[in-house]
This record gives C-alpha cells, sequence and structure tokens, in this order.
C-alpha cells in the first residue's frame, strides 16, 4: 500500500502541474492524440467532490463491514442504491467541472462533439437508414461515422417518443436560452420536442450506464464471491474514464460487455445452453452500437478455452460437449447480424470494413505503449500499480504451472494484448476501451481482497485514492469539451 500511495501522490502532482506534458499522450491532434491540459480554479465548487468523497467512503465503509451473508440477503436493496448513487455521483462531477450541468446539451447536440442526436434528427424512414447506411455513413458528423447505426437509432427512438408528447409538456423548455452564440444557434435549429430530448438523452444515458452495476455484481460474485464484486462496484462508481466521458454513449456500452461475461460464466457454472445463447445475443445486440465489444467475443472465448484446458486437458470425452455449448453462444452471437441482414439488408462486414477505413492515421509503434497507458492510467494510477504487480505474478505462475488459479486474468490480458499489437485503434482508448474495464477491476478487487489480503482499512484508502484521481483529472485534464 505504501508503494500505491506514493506512486499516485508523484503521479497527481505531475498531472497537477503539467511538469510533463508526456503523460498526457504523446502529441496534440492531429495527427497523434494528446488530452487537453486547462485548469480553472473551481473556488467553493471544490467542497463539492470533497463531500461527494466523504459520503462515498462512509458509504462504503457500513457496507463493507457487513458480513458476506448479510449482503447477499440485502444485495437487491444496495444495488439500487448504488445505481441512484452512481447516477448522482456523474451529475454532481459535472457540476464541479469547469462547464458545469449546462454542457450536457453542447456534447449532446453539437455534431462536432457528439454526433448521433444530430444524425438522427436526418432519419425519415429507419428501414431506409439501415439499408442504406454503409454508402452515407462516412459522411455523418463526428462518433456517428466511426461506430454502427445503434447509438444514431437510440437518440432517433428518444426523439420519437417525446415528439408524441402533448406539446404542454414539451413546449416548457423554450423558456430556456442557451447564452453561448453557437450553441444558441443550435438550439434555435430544434424543435420543441428535440430540444426536450437533447436535454433528457444525457440523464437517461447516465441512468443506463449504471445499470451496468447490476451484471458486474452478479459475474463478480459468480466468480469470486460477494465481497469482491461489492469491492468492485465502488471501485466502479469512480472509474475516471465512466465519469469523465459523460455524457457519451461509450458509458453505456460496458453494460453490453458485462452482460454478455455474466451469462456466459453462468453457462459455465450451470451448464445451461440458454445462458451461453444470451450471452451472445446481448453481445451480438452491443455491437449493433459499437465495433469496440468485438473483442469480448475473443475474451470470452479464451476463457472458455483456458477453463477447458484447466479442467480436463485434452481430454476428448469432455471435449464435445465443451464445444456444443460454446456453439450456442456462437449462434447468439451471430443472431443480430444475421437478422439484420435478412431483414434490412444491412451487412455487418461491409460497415465495419466502410467504418474502421476512416479511423486516423498513427504513429504504430508509438501507439503499442500509450494505448495500454492510457487504458490503465483511466482506470486509475493506483490500480494500474496492482495490475503491473498481478501480471508480473501471472508469468511467475505460468512457469511453475499454477496459471489455472489465474485465467480469468490471463485471457483478459491476452485479450489486451492482441488488440493491441493489431493495432486498429491507435489513441482515445481510454474512452474506446471503456468496455474492457470492469474486467481489469473486478480481477483487481479480487486479487486486493483474497490475494493480498486488504483489510477493511486498507480497501478504504486504496478507493480514496481513486476517488482523488477522479477530482485530480477533472482539476485540471479536458476529456470532453
Amino acid at each position: 500500500m505504501t508503494l500505491v500511495t506514493i506512486i499516485s501522490f508523484l503521479f497527481f502532482i505531475l498531472v497537477g502541474f503539467d511538469w510533463l506534458p508526456y503523460l498526457r499522450g504523446p502529441a496534440p491532434y492531429p495527427p497523434e492524440w494528446q488530452w487537453a491540459y486547462l485548469f480553472v480554479d473551481p473556488g467553493y465548487k471544490i467542497g463539492l467532490p470533497l463531500i461527494l468523497i466523504f459520503f462515498s467512503l462512509w458509504f462504503f465503509w457500513h457496507l463493507d463491514s457487513k458480513k458476506e451473508q448479510e449482503m447477499e440477503k440485502k444485495e437487491k436493496i444496495f444495488l439500487i442504491l448504488l445505481i441512484i448513487f452512481g447516477f448522482f455521483i456523474q451529475v454532481l462531477f459535472l457540476i464541479y467541472s469547469r462547464s458545469g450541468l449546462a454542457v450536457l446539451f453542447h456534447r449532446i447536440a453539437n455534431p462536432y462533439i457528439n454526433g448521433y442526436f444530430s444524425a438522427s434528427l436526418l432519419i425519415k424512414n429507419p428501414v431506409d437508414f439501415l439499408r442504406q447506411f454503409n454508402d452515407f455513413v462516412l459522411s455523418l458528423p463526428s462518433h456517428a461515422k466511426s461506430h454502427p447505426p445503434g447509438g444514431v437509432l437510440f437518440f432517433w427512438l428518444i426523439n420519437q417518443l417525446l415528439a408524441k408528447l402533448p406539446n404542454s409538456l414539451t413546449n416548457f423548455v423554450n423558456n430556456f436560452s442557451p447564452r453561448r452564440d453557437d450553441i444558441f444557434l443550435i438550439w434555435q435549429s430544434l424543435t420543441a420536442s428535440q430540444r426536450l430530448a437533447a436535454v433528457v438523452s444525457p440523464f437517461l444515458i447516465m441512468f443506463l450506464s449504471n445499470l451496468t452495476l447490476v451484471p458486474f455484481y452478479y459475474l463478480g460474485k459468480n466468480l469470486y464471491g460477494v465481497k469482491s464484486a461489492l469491492r468492485s462496484l465502488f471501485l466502479y462508481l469512480f472509474l475516471p474514464s465512466l465519469i469523465l466521458f459523460v455524457p457519451i454513449l461509450d458509458i453505456f456500452y460496458p453494460f453490453f460487455a458485462v452482460s454478455s461475461a455474466y451469462f456466459f460464466v453462468k453457462g459455465m457454472k450451470t451448464k445451461k445452453i440458454l445462458s451461453f445463447f444470451l450471452s451472445g445475443v446481448i453481445l451480438s445486440f452491443g455491437i449493433f452500437f459499437s465495433l469496440s465489444l468485438l473483442p469480448i467475443f475473443l475474451f470470452l472465448t479464451l476463457f472458455f478455452l483456458f477453463d477447458y484446458f484447466a479442467k480436463f486437458f485434452l481430454s476428448t470425452k469432455a471435449f464435445f460437449p465443451y464445444v456444443k455449448k460454446y456453439s450456442f453462444f456462437v449462434l447468439g452471437f451471430l443472431s443480430a447480424p444475421l437478422a439484420l441482414y435478412l431483414v434490412f439488408n444491412f451487412n455487418f462486414i461491409e460497415v465495419g470494413r466502410t467504418i474502421l477505413t476512416d479511423l486516423p492515421k498513427r504513429n504504430y509503434f508509438l501507439w503499442l505503449f500509450y494505448n495500454l497507458y492510457d487504458f490503465f492510467i483511466f482506470q486509475g494510477i493506483a490500480l494500474t500499480v496492482i495490475a503491473a504487480i498481478s501480471i508480473k505474478e501471472m508469468v511467475f505462475n505460468c512457469f511453475g504451472k499454477k496459471i489455472n488459479r489465474d485465467i480469468f486474468w490471463l485471457s483478459f490480458v491476452l485479450m489486451l494484448f492482441i488488440v493491441n499489437i493489431l493495432g486498429t485503434i491507435k489513441g482515445e482508448v481510454a474512452r474506446i476501451w471503456l468496455p474492457f474495464a470492469p474486467f481489469s477491476l473486478l480481477w483487481i478487487s479480487y486479487y486486493l481482497t483474497k490475494r493480498l489480503k486488504f483489510n477493511q482499512r486498507l480497501f478504504f484508502i486504496f478507493l480514496a485514492i481513486q476517488m482523488v484521481q477522479v477530482v485530480i483529472f477533472q482539476t485540471f485534464w479536458v476529456t470532453l469539451w
């Protein structure tokens, strides 16, 4: 714990004074990427995150002090409380930020910041939109042109639902008026229901992002027990990359990754084919929103193979029943692409190729390091230290033939290594690889709890460091304008 504290303290000083700009990335965009440094004195608002940290640590201490059997009895209650609490954490950090809560409309409606909402206003017929998507995807604004159509249709659906409300319920937004000229022009171009959609959708996204806590808890409980699962939830609530990219849709994508993994692990434990199929379907639906979820298929496949080798080691008698269950996962995974192709002639492979042609051209070897660096520091510098220690131990376990204890972490690290080596994504992985983060947090929570035997006091300090980093990043770095 001393090592974690010292490294974190030094890192925070470097971030605050910006003595080493390369901590933010190799070079500014374009063509490379570097998070902007901008310190604006928060003044009295600094009290807001401090109060939030104090209450969060009290909440953690209260829950963590309970016995596992007692927590299991009340798990539904504390999950509901944590979902609500997570929503308010995101809102309060936005209020604390240099831009305040009003920035949400800007981040949703500005086509150069988000793109999904702006693209959704262009849809006249969703069926034609899907059928012709590959032809015009690269002409869509910002993030909309680098993702499948799920995000755009998500905002289209919100617009459609709010458009059906009586005018008396939507016209009240006309009483508001943005102060900045560029935002005012966007505001003026929207109907009352579209304005309401742009105001409501960020809060909906924040709420949906916190639903990830439910499958995350049950995944952790199945793998490592109640204590590790609960602790991982608090680490996730204060995950820098989750809080600092509100309200971009990326904060919701971990829900698909974690839900798919939960049903996959449940299928491995219960041997129920339906669980494998649901796992594939959920992941397939998630990829309709973002191709960043594709590596989760590799992660779960590796986990499945390592589990087989650990239990049976090339036993042909056990291999075919195992493959049969896995085949239902693959079938579920193919369900959405096949359905979209048969019904709308939407070719997932063609769309994926088209999207990948428009990715920024950056230095491959430079980002071999910075991708991993970016991913881990946006999980938390304290977690990065523990991850490095854990990887070192796993390597020695490989030589000592104890790797069966670490197959979850081994699968994850190999997946991350393969994705990084492929070099498809170079930069901004703090946001793009956000669906991977829960699995790393879960392992680290287990490692601290069961391997390093962190008691309540030590984990309390570890969690406090994680919370402080979110404040530091929000105060000094700009991840989203």
